[in-house]
């Protein structure tokens, strides 16, 4: 029974926001600064993330909020260049998000 409720998404967690987050010039960062605004109950959450190989970094979802509005930076040049992703729950689907910080 539990494979059918899987096959359906009944209690699958859903896709994390997965990005991968370069440099102005296109360097991938080692690390990124996150600043997440969850909806629809407006939690705000900023974080430090490590990345991955090629500056890929994965976001999981909080809870059963449906939208999300992500704001990146560099850790080490936090005033400098940023960028912004708007993302619905429902688009999460693994596929790999490209951000540049400009």
């Amino acid at each position: 029974m539990r494979w059918l409720l899987r096959l359906l998404g009944v209690g699958v967690p859903p896709m994390p926001v997965l990005v991968r987050v370069a440099d102005a010039d296109g360097e991938p960062l080692s690390r990124v600064r996150v600043l997440a605004s969850w909806h629809p109950s407006g939690r705000i959450v900023e974080a430090e993330h490590p990345t991955a190989a090629g500056g890929l970094c994965l976001i999981p979802w909080l809870d059963d909020q449906t939208r999300v509005t992500l704001t990146f930076a560099s850790p080490s040049l936090p005033d400098a260049a940023r960028a912004h992703l708007r993302m619905r729950r429902e688009r999460a689907d693994g596929r790999v998000q490209d951000i540049r910080l400009r």
